[in-house]
């Protein structure tokens, strides 16, 4: 503000000085020419002072701008005086006009300077073009006369612009443009009107009778195009602001209409105030910030204009214009406020009624897509923000797990204790799944006990098992209802977009077919497989053939051996089951063990594998105690209250000491009903037997199982073995599971091992125990015999064997 100031004072300054300097002049050089007639003084002043007098009004922002008829004064006066004596004659004609209308002392001081530097320039070209008033009249007095126009009109332009610009704080260019198309309408007219005069007043002085008549033509002709214009432009940005009110947003409609205002009214600065429906007001600005421009009224009530928003016993607002100098409407422009304001009225009450209707409407639908019970999502909000879910992650090609969390025993709560306690326990149910997921999982509540997780960001198995874990963990803790303690157990099916599904409604199917599967099994958390969305019928035809199987010697066991690193001596043996179909042929166990550990079939099935491994390596295993045979159990064995006997009994029998005998368990298969499994698992180790944990780091409580279990090894996943060449993060898990299993005692075995850099590099970590193809593929017990293992040695018979 401060600088914009100064620059004004500067070019007020500057122009006054040079006007002075230039009345110096002009002094001096009328020292040596004779004074002109009386008559042509006389006349020149009083076309120069009419022409101040019957200006042309415009307002540009908040300041008044005028326009006069001086060119048409100055040409008659070149006609008439010497150069001389009209640049010293200008700045006293000014001066008296001014007077008379009253112009504030500053202003009235730059008009005259800023007058006396536009004659002084078009006086001076004229004077070069040829000589005025002496010439007759010619074609080049006309150009002289044209040009010197001209000239007055640019340089009264760029004074008068630059004044304006610097006072209001706005572009020098933009006030430049405003009133430049005036000035050429006006400056031309004026030019023709002051060649015509001078024309008959060389042909003949007593025709200069009709300049009054002439005049007066101009100055009508000029107020009623100019006064048309304006017309034209102010209804034309009303159209243009009123249609902008079709906005729904009470904001953008206020924004829309302040713009229009200051455009239409040249404000300075517009103020909308509104009473919404709820009583309370909003108030709305736009324009330059108070305090930029400076006052040049010194009564603030004549700078404003305030109208009514609609009828004004409504109440409902005001409109507020505010200009840096004092402004008066003509009748059309209040008429278009008035029009303008009442538009807006009604513009911001229709966007106030959307407003509340749509929020009313918003809020409907959140209250039809929430469970009322927990406040969290209902099937609804699954089947609306679920699909939005999946079409973003289709777009960026990620993907999306949904976890279908069943909770156990609520019937029994609800039976026993009522539904006051069951909602209660429904509630902090919905609570312990929120806390343990992150702010991008969508959690709902299907209906009874189920509950929804749709995890956010690309979907990764092991974080989909990390956050299995935490809600499983989540959810064992017991619960406090009534003054009982509640075990509420939970049981996860998981499916996966796009791998498995494309929609909600059929992730949903599949994560509840493994959510069965979970619930039939040992297991708490299934991943859903096609392999195992078998039907009914089909598992039965399995089951039924799998009995004639066993009965008929159907299964055959091929070993994987275990190698000592430390002596590359094989130190056991992993027996791996396959089933000789008669019409099928070899099949894997991925083909029929699903269905056998879902049938009551599971526990006949496990006391034959384990017998036959005995009955095949028990010579093997008498030639060396430190030897081992290693046999997998099902998750639904560790449930088996008559295993330990079992086992035993099948020792005995083989005649192999139960150390010789180690049991491999998933961490998975000791999520469910831990109490029988630890019972069972203990008489197991107080047997002899020994325990594997297999697949570590891939179940879900893996420290909590080994500080409660009594294992005797780790086996660590093939996994992490196969990516811990390449990967950091696997690489740490490997050297982190050896660590820990030197500080509990255990020995760790690394399973998948393919290559001689995955060898040595388990070598280098102090690793134990591995097995994988690299050793061997798993074969017959006789082979095994024959496998000789040496860093030489191991190659070739990897080729021999296939």
């Amino acid at each position: 503000m401060g600088q914009t100031r100064g620059r004004l004072r500067l070019l007020i300054t500057g122009v006054v000085a040079l006007a002075t300097a230039i009345c110096v002049l002009a002094t001096v050089a009328v020292q040596g020419v004779p004074a002109p007639a009386w008559w042509r003084i006389g006349l020149f002043c009083a076309l120069l002072a009419v022409s101040r007098l019957a200006r042309l009004r415009l307002r540009i922002r908040g300041q008044n701008v005028s326009f006069d008829w001086g060119e048409g004064a100055l040409l008659i006066g070149l006609a008439l005086l010497p150069a001389a004596w009209l640049i010293l004659a200008t700045p006293l004609c000014v001066l008296a006009a001014s007077l008379l209308m009253r112009t504030p002392a500053v202003k009235t001081l730059y008009n005259s300077a800023a007058a006396t530097l536009a004659t002084a320039a078009a006086a001076s070209l004229a004077t070069a073009i040829c000589d005025v008033p002496s010439t007759g009249l010619s074609w080049r007095l006309v150009g002289a006369l044209g040009l010197a126009g001209l000239v007055f009109t640019a340089v009264a332009d760029l004074t008068a612009s630059a004044a304006i610009a610097l006072s209001q704080a706005e572009n020098f260019f933009r006030t430049l443009r405003v009133g430049v198309g005036i000035e050429l309408f006006t400056g031309i007219g004026n030019v023709g009107a002051a060649l015509c005069i001078v024309a008959v007043a060389r042909f003949d002085p007593w025709l200069l009778a009709t300049l009054p008549m002439l005049l007066v033509s101009l100055q009508i002709a000029y107020h009623s195009r100019l006064r048309g214009q304006q017309e034209r432009q102010t209804w034309t940005r009303l159209e243009t602001t009123t249609r902008s009110f079709t906005q729904l947003d009470p904001a953008a409609v206020a924004e829309s209409a302040i713009e229009g205002i200051l455009e239409m009214f040249q404000a300075d600065r517009v103020e909308v105030r509104f009473r919404r429906p709820n009583g309370r007001q909003a108030m709305y600005r736009g324009g330059v910030a108070p305090g930029h421009r400076v006052a040049v009224d010194p009564k603030p009530e004549r700078r404003l204009l305030r109208v009514p928003l609609g009828p004004a016993e409504d109440g409902l607002g005001t409109l507020t214009l505010h200009f840096c100098d004092a402004v008066a409407l003509n009748r059309r422009e209040r008429h278009a406020l008035a029009t303008l304001a009442t538009a807006l009225a009604v513009a911001l009450a229709n966007a106030e009624r959307y407003e509340a209707t749509r929020g009313f409407a918003e809020a409907k639908a959140r209250e039809a897509a929430t469970d009322a019970l927990t406040g969290l999502g209902n099937r609804t909000r699954l089947r609306e923000a679920g699909a939005e879910r999946l079409s973003a992650a289709a777009v960026c090609g990620g993907g999306q797990a949904m976890l279908l969390i069943d909770i156990a025993h609520f019937k029994e709560v609800n039976d026993t204790l009522g539904h006051d306690a069951g909602d209660r326990l429904l509630i902090e149910v919905a609570r312990r799944i929120t806390d343990s997921v992150g702010s991008d999982e969508l959690v709902v509540r299907l209906g009874s006990h189920e509950f929804v997780v749709l995890q956010g960001g690309p979907a990764d198995p092991q974080e989909t098992g990390v956050l299995a874990a935490r809600l499983i963990a989540s959810l064992d803790e017991p619960m406090i209802l009534d003054g009982l303690h509640l075990s509420t157990p939970a049981s996860i099916g998981v499916s996966v977009f796009p791998e498995d599904a494309q929609d909600i409604p059929e992730l949903l199917r599949l994560a509840d077919a493994a959510l069965r599967r979970a619930k039939r099994t040992a297991e708490r958390c299934v991943r859903y497989e096609v392999d195992h969305d078998h039907s009914d019928a089909e598992r039965l035809v399995v089951v039924e053939q799998s009995r004639a199987a066993i009965r008929d010697g159907g299964f055959r066991l091929l070993y994987q051996p275990k190698i000592d690193l430390d002596t590359c001596q094989i130190r056991g043996v992993e027996a791996l089951i396959r089933w000789q179909h008669p019409t099928r042929g070899l099949l894997s166990p991925d083909n029929f063990l699903p269905a056998i550990e879902q049938s009551p079939l599971v526990h006949e099935f496990t006391h034959h594998v384990i017998d036959m491994a005995l009955r095949d390596t028990a010579s093997w295993l008498h030639a060396d105690s430190r030897r081992t045979l290693a046999v997998n159990l099902s998750a639904r064995n560790l449930l088996d209250p008559n295993l330990p006997d079992d086992v035993r009994g099948l020792l005995i029998r083989r005649g192999v000491p139960p150390g010789q005998l180690v049991l491999e368990v998933t961490e998975t298969a000791m999520l469910s009903d831990l109490e029988t499994v630890d019972l069972v698992l203990g008489r197991l180790r107080a047997s002899g037997v020994e325990l594997s944990l297999d697949d570590f780091g891939t179940g879900y409580s893996s420290l909590a199982f080994l500080s409660r279990i009594p294992v005797d090894e780790m086996k660590i996943d093939r996994s992490f073995v196969s990516r811990m060449l390449t990967s950091k993060r696997d690489d740490v898990v490997v050297r982190g599971t050896i660590s820990l299993a030197r500080g509990l005692g255990l020995r760790v075995v690394a399973e998948g091992v393919e290559t001689r850099e995955e060898h040595d590099r388990l070598v280098r970590l102090g690793c134990q125990t591995a097995q994988g193809y690299y050793y061997s593929r798993p074969v017959p017990l006789a082979d095994v015999k024959m496998l000789r293992i040496g860093h030489l040695a191991v190659p070739k018979f990897v080729a021999r064997t296939g």
